[in-house]
């Protein structure tokens, strides 16, 4: 697990930029650099968009380039083609059980 390598903890967040030429006039990307124990860094960028109530969502991360929500999509596709929506809704089931899991033993 990445986060209990001693060497790839964070020790610092560092806000680069925020930028507001995305697509629609709500959205922007605020672009980060996460300072490892290591010495290593890592570009992590947000895309946020703010709501009508002024409250603001992160809609995809992208770790150094990699966005979470096309690979996302692209393994529940892998899944859906081979085992149907029965399949990624399998998946579904225990990814949010793994979550509740990760909360209530942080507690």
């Amino acid at each position: 697990n990445f986060a209990e390598n001693p060497d790839k903890r964070i020790n610092g967040i560092k806000i680069l930029a925020v930028d507001n030429s995305d697509t629609t006039p709500s959205d922007f990307t605020v672009s980060t650099q996460m300072n490892l124990a290591s010495r290593d860094t890592l570009k992590v960028n947000y895309l946020v968009r703010e709501n009508s109530e002024g409250k603001y969502k992160v809609l995809d991360i992208a770790i150094e380039n990699v966005s979470l929500i096309t690979t996302h999509r692209s393994e529940f596709t892998a899944i859906a083609m081979a085992r149907g929506v029965d399949g990624v809704i399998q998946k579904l089931t225990k990814l949010v059980s793994q979550d509740a899991n990760i909360i209530l033993s942080m507690k």
